[in-house]
């Protein structure tokens, strides 16, 4: 069977699967072992019937069975046994519960509660002790579009044909089918249904993306309920080397993306600000912990400079001494560290981990496709697990997916089983 970490971002009538910081990882499979007791699960305003918490581990001698699951989000993860229903399991693995037949999760949990869905229709929240609370239905709109990662609220949709006007409105409902922002024809709400990019960005903001070239970026607080308004258009016609980049997360408020060759930041409040004028023809990196990585040319100079750089365009780290490459991805600090790939002057490509201070954290080694960082200071080179100091850790059978809260799915011939970062085998 296949197992599959759910990173559901924003659902619009069926399930939107997108990147987080613990995000990315693409559907493997898995095999666990168990023990053979089970939990129920129960609907909004039914009580809960318990039995013995079933326990799965390393150590069971019971064969291995096939299950489907994903990382860990929220201290939980969904897997599902061979016999065919999804099990919610802590990070002892304890299964806290279990859905009903044909029933699935819609997303990961964050924030005490996940989405379920039945036959490829979301039906419902659910919170960690299998408490499931129903979507309203009501006359007063058509449709349900798009259910909010991390929070109780939909977007809805109600269609409005009289000889005066024809249009489309749209509002947002939370789980008990109370209005949080009225219908409304507002350029703004409506451009959440028009083809193109839905992304969570994080503290509670998303973004919609429409259109292609010439497209444009709408922002919205949703644990705030408000439209924060179109805060870029982004150029139709550019240049490879100043390729804009759209905006993809915010943190402590702040989000950066870049156009025209220059970069842009936003606000908490969709404020846009253009950093200062030494950023043209740049290309941009994501932001993150607190610093973005950038390389531009200055005025007429053909020298690129390189680095990271902070909130207000402060150079932290000054790589421009260095040839760094990307694979595929710019360089990104992830829980303070960053994995920097570079070639020598002779052309052979190293690399070796660097922290928010530039340090290296040990000699550079020749590099290889086979390596990369997994987060909580940790990074795999083909099947051996290092730590930030370039020091091996174990040797893992399989392939290490990314750390999420301090555990990874290893894939074994396609049986999957969990690891922390000691490389020790969970469950």
């Amino acid at each position: 069977m296949k197992i599959k970490k759910i990173t559901a971002l924003l659902l619009a009538l069926c399930l939107i699967i997108g990147l987080t910081a613990c995000g990315g990882d693409k559907p493997v499979e898995s095999s666990l072992k168990n023990n053979t007791t089970t939990t129920t699960t129960t609907r909004a305003n039914e009580n809960a019937s318990t039995t013995t918490p079933e326990v799965i581990t390393a150590s069971d001698p019971e064969p291995i069975i096939n299950v489907q699951g994903g990382a860990f989000s929220d201290g939980v993860a969904w897997v599902k046994l061979n016999k065919g229903q999804w099990h919610c399991l802590d990070k002892t693995g304890t299964v806290l519960f279990e859905l009903e037949e044909n029933h699935g999760p819609a997303s990961d949990f964050l924030n005490g509660t996940a989405w379920v869905q039945s036959n490829g229709k979301t039906i419902g929240l659910v919170d960690k002790t299998g408490k499931i609370i129903p979507v309203p239905e009501s006359n007063e709109y058509d449709e349900i579009f798009m259910f909010i990662y991390g929070a109780d609220l939909m977007f809805v949709k109600k269609h409005i044909e009289t000889f005066e006007v024809t249009e489309d409105r749209v509002g947002l409902i939370d789980i008990n089918g109370n209005w949080k922002v009225e219908l409304s024809n507002d350029i703004v709400w409506t451009a959440l249904l028009e083809e193109g990019d839905f992304k969570y960005l994080g503290e509670g903001f998303v973004s919609k993306t429409t259109g292609l070239l010439g497209s444009s970026t709408y922002l919205y607080n949703i644990s705030e309920c408000k439209a924060l308004g179109k805060i870029y258009d982004m150029s139709a016609v550019y240049f490879y080397n100043n390729r804009p980049a759209h905006l993809e997360k915010m943190e402590n408020g702040i989000g950066f993306y870049s156009d025209d060759g220059f970069i842009y930041y936003v606000d908490k409040s969709g404020t846009t600000t253009k950093l200062g004028g030494q950023f043209m023809d740049t290309v941009l990196g994501n932001y993150s912990n607190e610093l973005f990585y950038a390389e531009f040319k200055t005025g007429f100079i053909s020298e690129t400079n390189r680095g990271f750089y902070d909130v207000e365009g402060n150079i932290i780290i000054d790589l421009s001494e260095y040839d760094v490459e990307i694979h595929p991805d710019k360089p990104e600090f992830i829980d303070g560290y960053c994995l920097l790939s570079m070639k020598n002057p002779q052309g052979s490509e190293y690399y070796t981990i660097i922290d928010k201070t530039g340090k290296q954290m040990f000699e550079p080694k020749l590099y290889n496709y086979n390596i990369k960082y997994n987060g909580g200071g940790v990074y795999t080179e083909e099947n051996t697990l290092f730590n930030i100091n370039g020091e091996m850790i174990a040797e893992i059978e399989g392939d290490v997916s990314f750390f999420c809260e301090g555990i990874a799915v290893v894939n074994i011939n396609n049986e999957f089983y969990y690891i922390d970062t000691s490389g020790k085998r969970l469950f």
